[in-house]
Parts: C-alpha cells; sequence; structure tokens
C-alpha cells in the first residue's frame, strides 16, 4: 500500500505538471477529485471494499481523503 500511495504522488506531480493548477478553488476541488477517481481504479483487488467505500461516500475523494482511508485500512 505505501508502494501504491508513493507512486500515486509522484503521478499526482507529472499531472500537475502536465496540468497546471488554476488559482479556482473549484476548479482544483474538481481536478482533485478527478485524480484521485482515476487513481483509485488501478487499486489491486484485495482493497476493493475500501474503494467502494471511498467513491461511495459523501466526500469527494481528494488525495488526503483517499489516503487517510486506505492507511486505515492497513491499520486494520
Amino acid at each position: 500500500m505505501c508502494l501504491y500511495l508513493s507512486q500515486l504522488h509522484d503521478a499526482l506531480s507529472d499531472f500537475n505538471e502536465l496540468l497546471p493548477p488554476s488559482i479556482y478553488v473549484k476548479e482544483l476541488e474538481n481536478r482533485s477529485t478527478f485524480f484521485m477517481t482515476l487513481g483509485l481504479y488501478s487499486l489491486e483487488q484485495v482493497y476493493v471494499a475500501t474503494k467502494n467505500q471511498i467513491l461511495g461516500s459523501l466526500v469527494n475523494p481528494t488525495m488526503t481523503f483517499a489516503s487517510f482511508e486506505l492507511s486505515m485500512f492497513l491499520k486494520k
């Protein structure tokens, strides 16, 4: 899981280089949600329940939220 989160952070850095962030708050929220939705689809099948929980929550899946939820899975 640590390797996955590390790769996800690296991919976010590359994503921000290709599409530089805007100054508009709503656009930043949409970018974060879009990136995390794409990132969660590459998660291994072992974590499918956690992935579904994150995607099905009322909170948009930002990097901080997804990292927290995935780290909580590791503690179980």
